[in-house]
């Protein structure tokens, strides 16, 4: 048997808070795993406990199924908790097929609404992130729901027009999402959620991120921005990427099928060999633009273009302020002759 990966059980189970006077604990930390996607799940939850160990009462994992030991590792040498998770409605048949595409364990972020009544704030993270430095400060962000402002717009993620006032206005991406008990009538927002699922189960396209966008809505709830520091996406350029804290491949290149997003975020591949090393289960697809042999992609010149970018602000930055250092010694040089003239 291998050895154990960590001992952080009693950081979870023993943090419990009890807040102005309601049974809650602060914080839980929420992903959502199929049995084949737990390589990508494991590696989030042992790079969070890297930058960020102390920040949850309680990771919470919903799964369909999961192997023995990537449960050993998760649930015994990392706290986690455990929800067997099925979506309490049956989706119809004539689904689209992007609703079809993902699993149903897609929906279960709904749940981060019910999960309000035992945690005073819910924070929810996608699998496919990669967590880049202590992330504790999104929790004083404030607001009721705080996302990440900028996606698809409405029409195309719900892949209907519905109202004139938000068909061309942009959804939020919910790859990481919290809220908190504050929110107005979040005891009915889940059960909203796959009630609107079943409404437009015909056109969605991004199921649960327009969903869940529509519902807040519905509901007239404003978020808050969390902005690129605790989500930044892969569909953005690169400038800037030295604030953020957590990183999100919003696309079909992940850290574990592309190098070039492997060799860019080095902290995922250290916390997924660690994952390996503990027995958990591996990565079976496909592995993009191996550095062996491959052509590079759009991506990859994107990629390598950005980076060539980045480094040329940052020399243009040095130059700049060395520029700057020059004018003010020329300036200083004036005065001084000035003074010796005048003499």
């Amino acid at each position: 048997m291998q050895t154990l990966l960590f001992s952080h059980r009693t950081i979870f189970l023993s943090k419990g808070r009890y807040l102005h006077g309601e049974f809650k604990k602060n914080l839980a930390i929420v992903l959502g795993s199929t049995q084949n996607y737990f390589f990508a799940t494991g590696t989030v939850v042992l790079n969070l406990l890297r930058f960020s160990p102390r920040l949850a009462d309680d990771i919470i994992i919903f799964y369909d199924a999961v192997s023995p030991r990537d449960r050993e590792i998760l649930e015994e040498e990392c706290g986690c908790r455990f929800i067997q998770y099925s979506p309490p409605v049956v989706i119809p048949e004539g689904a689209s097929s992007r609703l079809t595409f993902f699993t149903p364990l897609s929906l279960s972020i709904y749940e981060i609404f019910n999960l309000l009544d035992e945690y005073r704030n819910v924070l929810w993270l996608d699998s496919d992130v990669c967590i880049l430095a202590d992330i504790s400060g999104i929790l004083d962000i404030p607001g009721d729901v705080c996302i990440r402002f900028g996606g698809t717009c409405f029409k195309d993620a719900l892949g209907c027009e519905t109202d004139p006032e938000i068909d061309s206005r942009p959804t939020n991406n919910t790859g990481v999402v919290l809220v908190r008990d504050s929110l107005p009538g979040y005891q009915n927002l889940a059960e909203q959620c796959y009630a609107q699922t079943l409404h437009f189960h015909k056109t969605l396209y991004l199921p649960d991120q327009a969903v869940l966008n529509y519902v807040l809505w519905q509901n007239k709830i404003t978020p808050v921005n969390l902005g690129r520091e605790y989500n930044y996406t892969a569909h953005f350029p690169f400038q800037g990427i030295g604030e953020a804290k957590i990183f999100h491949t919003a696309c079909a290149y992940k850290f574990w099928n592309h190098s070039v997003m492997r060799n860019l975020f080095p902290i995922w591949e250290e916390c997924h060999k660690q994952w390996l090393a503990g027995g958990g289960s591996p990565y079976t697809g496909e592995m993009r633009f191996r550095e062996t042999g491959s052509k590079l992609n759009i991506l990859d010149i994107f990629v390598l273009l950005e980076q060539a970018e980045m480094q040329i602000d940052a020399h243009q930055m040095i130059i700049d302020e060395q520029r700057n250092a020059i004018e003010n010694m020329k300036k200083y040089v004036g005065e001084l002759l000035n003074i010796v003239r005048n003499k």
